[in-house]
């Protein structure tokens, strides 16, 4: 299923979330206030779940919200799953995470929308995917499960990668969620590695259920990671002259390819059973993940998503002349 937005009209003034499936059909409409823009996808066990806003806002009349809930729908039938869930605020993500920019942030449990974690003194929640969630508990990262509350590990389990651990020497290390956008992704997050003096030596990527580490990221800035959760392989980019882009056998740990990142400017969008959708220098490339091999070249665009069975959905100018904006190709 593709989900996605039905902005208002003047004959349909409310907001629409859709969803469409393999054959371009619309299963399904959730419709809400214009306000509640964002909505997030999940899953409860096997069950794959979108989760849509509502709030009292009235832009004609100027209201701001005073209430603002969540519910979830499934993805293929459109049945309310649960909610409505007061909520703090818009979804600010990662996954169901609510909250307005300087205010209290709270964690929803995609399992029955039960409050998980709200941010407080002593706790901050940093990240959650599909049920599970990652929160600071006085000064200490640990991962819970958000049906049964259950801690899943904690930061002083840990042990810090060996690029840390060189540059430690006896120093203690600690590690911290690591807040660059793009450095976490699906159920693999990106830790950073600091000592006693704060100075950063080392960052990491973790099962974000387990802990394990999948990759050690060594020194590297600002990096970037796209998780192919199918084919169990991992990219990771980091930009610049001395950046690279890696791609990392999930199940192992081992480098399947690396090459700088400037070499020849590939980045990637995003990642599906097998394939990188992205850009180079020459144009619009997809690439197979477990050799870096460009397997297709061309001047189309970068499709916006690619489902489970291989479908791309691209934004074509020629669609929307003829009453909508996305085409969906093979891939």
């Amino acid at each position: 299923m593709f989900i996605g937005l039905v902005n208002p009209t003047p004959s349909e003034p409310d907001l629409t979330v859709a969803g469409v499936d393999g054959n371009g059909t619309t299963r399904w409409k959730v419709r809400t206030n214009p306000a509640c823009a964002g909505f997030g996808v999940t899953r409860s066990g096997d069950r794959s779940l979108a989760v849509v806003l509502f709030s009292d806002a009235d832009a004609s009349g100027g209201k701001l919200a005073t209430r603002t809930t969540a519910s979830a729908f499934d993805v293929h039938t459109g049945r309310r799953a649960w909610g409505p869930v007061e909520v703090s605020g818009s979804l600010r993500g990662p996954g169901l995470t609510f909250g307005e920019s300087r205010g209290e942030r709270m964690v929803l449990s995609s399992q029955d929308g039960r409050v998980v974690a709200r941010e407080g003194r002593d706790v901050v929640p940093h990240y959650e995917h599909d049920g599970t969630v990652l929160i600071e508990r006085r000064g200490v990262l640990e991962a819970v499960d958000s049906g049964d509350r259950k801690p899943l590990w904690n930061a002083r389990d840990l042990a810090a990668p060996a690029s840390v651990v060189s540059k430690a020497g006896d120093r203690r290390v600690a590690p911290a969620f690591s807040s660059a956008t793009g450095a976490s992704d699906a159920d693999v997050v990106a830790l950073d590695w600091s000592s006693g003096d704060s100075r950063m030596l080392g960052s990491s990527l973790h099962d974000l259920r387990t802990g394990r580490q999948v990759a050690d990221l060594g020194d590297r800035r600002e990096v970037t990671t796209h998780v192919d959760e199918a084919e169990g392989v991992i990219v990771a980019e980091s930009p610049g002259e001395n950046g690279r882009i890696t791609a990392i056998d999930r199940r192992t740990g081992a480098q399947l390819w690396q090459q700088p990142a400037h070499q020849s400017g590939l980045s990637l969008a995003n990642t599906s059973r097998g394939i990188g959708y992205g850009t180079d220098d020459l144009g619009t490339v997809h690439i197979d993940l477990r050799t870096g091999r460009v397997v297709a070249r061309g001047d189309w665009t970068v499709p916006e998503a690619v489902n489970s069975t291989g479908q791309m959905l691209v934004e074509s100018a020629a669609a929307e002349e003829a009453g909508s904006p996305y085409v969906a190709f093979r891939a």
